[in-house]
């Protein structure tokens, strides 16, 4: 009778051993997925925020009658962005939007180094346009560090204006039939772009 029990206590054990065997490393590899995934969806979050502000300064209008879907630059701050009913700043770690006042949302975090800055028509960069300079951004840029991993993020952007948009630029095709020599593709174009207001 005590040689069965020795058998069932070993049987048992051995079992534990096989069981925890098999429980331990599917349990870490299960937890280490985890963390890889909430790495790419903290690296995904961080890079689709760079979209916003891109489409945001993109309907920046620079000149008076601003067409349908632009605005103007209302507030030009290292730390926050306002073009007409959209706002954007930097509150601890956490970059966050707002629109027609509905109430500030985190769409980045954490956040650090975070700044805006503007080159204005002068040539010079800055990081904040007084109220009577805004028309005189020419261009956005703007950067920030995910504070958990250390990864760079951000983006430039050209205002749009009239002397930008005022049509298709349509150059004539080259002629193709003769063998290829570079002389026969090359253009001079001369644009006007008429004066800076």
């Amino acid at each position: 009778m005590s040689a069965s029990l020795l058998e069932m206590v070993l049987a048992i054990a051995i079992a534990g051993l096989i069981f925890a065997a098999a429980i331990i490393p599917t349990t870490q590899t299960v937890v280490a997925y985890q963390e890889v995934q909430a790495q790419t969806r903290q690296a995904t979050r961080q890079g689709t925020a760079v979209v916003r502000p891109e489409q945001i300064a993109a309907v920046i209008w620079r000149d008076a009658d601003a067409p349908e879907n632009h605005d103007d630059l209302l507030k030009a701050q290292s730390n926050q962005l306002t073009v007409g009913d959209w706002e954007l700043r930097l509150a601890n770690k956490s970059f966050e939007q707002n629109r027609k006042s509905a109430g500030w949302a985190p769409i980045a975090e954490p956040v650090d180094s975070f700044a805006f800055q503007y080159l204005l028509s002068s040539g010079t960069w800055t990081s904040s346009v007084a109220k009577g300079q805004l028309g005189n951004v020419l261009a956005l840029r703007f950067d920030w560090n995910d504070s958990d991993n250390g990864r760079k993020y951000g983006g430039l952007v050209v205002m749009p204006d009239q002397a930008f948009s005022s049509g298709l630029i349509e150059l004539p095709q080259p002629d193709t039939s003769k063998p290829y020599k570079r002389k026969d593709y090359e253009r001079t174009v001369n644009l006007s772009l008429g004066s800076w207001k």
